[in-house]
């Protein structure tokens, strides 16, 4: 499974190539349920919150990344489209219990941050059938959202963590030799 150092690298990669992105790793307070239902309010830090918004003030940005990790096991995440005022959500395990906090979470976003005018929108993706790619998935939902370039498909004959490797990897080589 790609750690939150992978894919914090496949991120900034996207933010230095594509010049249109921001990513805030998403801090929670908790995420705990009440009567099996997900809890709505506080679920952010405040910081996390003042970080996003000036993500979203900056004009550069066309795109915020919100990636998650529940549990440190499994990563999802939101994606802030501004051009479109939308605020998608993706999990590729579709699980309804992370898709309710995840839509907690836009909730808060939404109302505390964007100002009420962002549509929420839950992606449907191929679903994640192993136990540990669910960071690959997330990478992937952020190219797409920055380059028609991102590969659809990312069955082991297609693309495979070590295609985003390499492709970070390139990002590396090419600064060293502008240096």
């Amino acid at each position: 499974m790609p750690s939150d150092g992978f894919i914090r690298v496949f991120t900034e990669y996207l933010r230095r190539k594509y010049c249109n992105n921001a990513t805030v790793f998403m801090a929670m307070t908790c995420s705990s349920t009440v009567q099996g239902e997900s809890e709505v309010a506080d679920i952010l830090l405040r910081a996390t919150l003042v970080e996003i918004r000036s993500c979203v003030d900056d004009a550069a940005n066309d795109n915020v990344f919100l990636p998650v990790n529940f549990g440190t096991s499994h990563w999802v995440c939101l994606a802030i489209d501004k051009a479109n005022k939308k605020l998608q959500l993706c999990d590729s395990l579709n699980k309804r219990k992370i898709v309710e906090v995840l839509k907690n979470l836009a909730t808060e976003i939404v109302s505390g941050v964007l100002g009420g005018e962002y549509e929420v929108t839950t992606l449907q993706t191929p679903r994640q059938n192993d136990g540990d790619r669910c960071g690959v998935f997330v990478c992937l939902r952020f190219w797409g959202q920055v380059s028609s370039d991102a590969p659809e498909d990312i069955t082991p004959r297609v693309i495979t963590r070590w295609g985003m490797l390499r492709a970070v990897m390139e990002m590396k080589r090419n600064e060293s030799t502008t240096l």
